[in-house]
């Protein structure tokens, strides 16, 4: 039995065979990469995800199951990523000044609308790639009604972050006369108790601010990934048979992250040291856009002989909001990589990307404790 994937572009509901999702997300990806530095880049790429809707429904494939030969008829009409990007260099590699004795012709080595859009282009002495995406536009302008007009998803919405978890977070104050101690006593009859029901993904972690020494730690946070959403409430469950608020007052926040790991590290130990920043991104920036700088990032992360986990967190309900978690062996581990990292001629390249898009506060520096 074929495995399928119901997906949406621009409202309109399509059920895809798994090769041919796989075939059309790299495409995407591949177009967000293309056009990642063109400041008109979201009304382009929302514009090619309409067409493609409807070059689906021209099809009548509403109704069936978008195969792998309908995904790549519809690039073969839209063009490649990798013949827009090499359209744009030929383009600029030719002389400005070459546009005496033309003929506006169909470019025989394009099909469809690429090779229209190539003819023109050669007309007029631009690139390619602009007239494909102003027939695009024609196309979808000239094709709509006012009944039809109806206000289309962003490309961002099919763009998304593979979640591998959910992320809730718990945050407790302990009472005046209590202590840490009193909290390193509770764990063991915590796990315990989560073993007992828990789902073998979901993992639990005490969160600690690391603060200057010989000062008190009243604030900690305990972090929650999860599948299932039920496990926050036997996680409060848990809190409350256990008569926890004998020992600190707890309240569950009302946000729920995405969790997606960038980079991945085997730390070799259930203690590290996280540093977490809040962030938000700018107007018509999020996930989508920001995903080459997260690829550009995690390849450099590669290079270094560095014991490192980098985690991003994606507020589900408002998403221009996320978090960034950097995850070290130890406060050592931490400053031995940021030295490193400031050294490479690449950091301020990602830095000068990630500030265009996002800006984010200061960082807090957390020992954590994975308990499950």
């Amino acid at each position: 039995m074929n495995i399928t994937k119901d997906i949406h572009l621009s409202h309109v509901k399509f059920t895809m065979d798994d090769e041919a999702y796989k075939i059309l997300k790299s495409y995407l990806d591949k177009l967000t990469i293309a056009f990642s530095s063109n400041s008109s880049k979201n009304e382009i790429l929302e514009d090619i995800e309409s067409h493609i809707a409807e070059l689906f429904s021209t099809n009548n494939s509403i109704n069936r199951v978008i195969s792998v030969s309908d995904v790549n008829n519809a690039i073969e009409i839209l063009g490649t990523p990798e013949e827009l990007a090499e359209d744009e260099n030929e383009q600029d590699a030719s002389p400005k000044n070459k546009n005496t004795d033309k003929k506006l012709f169909r470019d025989i080595d394009d099909n469809y609308v690429g090779g229209v859009a190539s003819g023109l282009a050669h007309y007029f002495g631009i690139s390619p790639a602009w007239t494909r995406i102003l027939f695009i536009l024609f196309f979808l302008l000239g094709g709509c009604s006012p009944e039809n007009n109806q206000p289309t998803n962003s490309l961002s919405d099919f763009i998304k972050a593979d979640y591998s978890h959910y992320q809730s977070t718990i945050k407790c104050e302990l009472l005046p006369d209590k202590n840490l101690s009193s909290v390193e006593r509770f764990i063991p009859l915590l796990v315990d108790n989560l073993n007992k029901t828990r789902n073998e993904d979901d993992e639990v972690m005490f969160f600690f601010p690391i603060q200057a020494e010989n000062s008190n730690i009243s604030r900690f946070k305990i972090v929650l990934n999860h599948k299932d959403e039920l496990f926050v409430s036997t996680m409060n469950k848990s809190l409350l048979d256990l008569s926890f608020e004998d020992t600190a007052l707890c309240k569950t926040e009302e946000s729920i992250y995405g969790r997606l790991s960038l980079h991945e590290s085997n730390l070799g130990s259930n203690l590290s040291v996280t540093e977490m920043m809040s962030c938000n991104y700018f107007d018509n920036f999020n996930y989508a856009t920001m995903k080459l700088v997260f690829e550009e990032f995690a390849d450099a992360l590669i290079k270094i002989d560095q014991s490192i986990s980098i985690i991003y967190l994606e507020n589900l309900e408002d998403k221009s909001k996320f978090k960034w978690l950097n995850v070290f062996e130890s406060l050592d581990s931490r400053k031995r990589f940021v030295k490193y990292w400031q050294d490479l001629s690449v950091s301020n390249k990602i830095q000068t990307l990630l500030s265009e898009q996002s800006s984010c506060g200061a960082s807090n520096l957390f020992e954590s404790y994975k308990v499950i």
